[in-house]
């Protein structure tokens, strides 16, 4: 097991809640249900990331074996959709970088959803 994966998702996952954070309090929007729901998004990342832990070394466990690294896979989405949440994030605090960071996530966004 590479603990730099999860050290890579908890990294993303805290610039996410930082960034959202700032914005929601320089933006005087702070909502608790938003700031919850969030909450619950991220606690699902990081179960789902435990899950392919265990897909991943838990297989073999079974005789099962594939050179598929769930692990690395989820990973690597998880800090794409985290990226894009925090370029999201960086727009509303200075609209002025929508045209470069909002067409990059909202990009982002489109190949995340294929």
């Amino acid at each position: 097991m590479n603990p730099i994966d999860l050290v890579v998702v908890a990294c993303c996952i805290a610039a996410d809640v930082v960034t959202g954070l700032v914005s929601a309090w320089l933006t005087h929007s702070f909502e608790s249900g938003k700031m919850r729901e969030g909450a619950r998004h991220k606690l699902g990342e990081l179960f789902a990331l435990g899950l392919t832990y265990g897909l991943q070394y838990g297989l073999p466990l079974v005789g099962v074996t594939t050179s598929i690294n769930f692990v690395r896979f989820f990973t690597i989405y998880i800090v794409i959709m985290e990226f894009a949440s925090v370029c999201e994030n960086i727009i509303k605090l200075d609209p002025e970088l929508k045209g470069p960071l909002g067409s990059l996530a909202k990009t982002l966004k489109e190949v995340l959803n294929r």
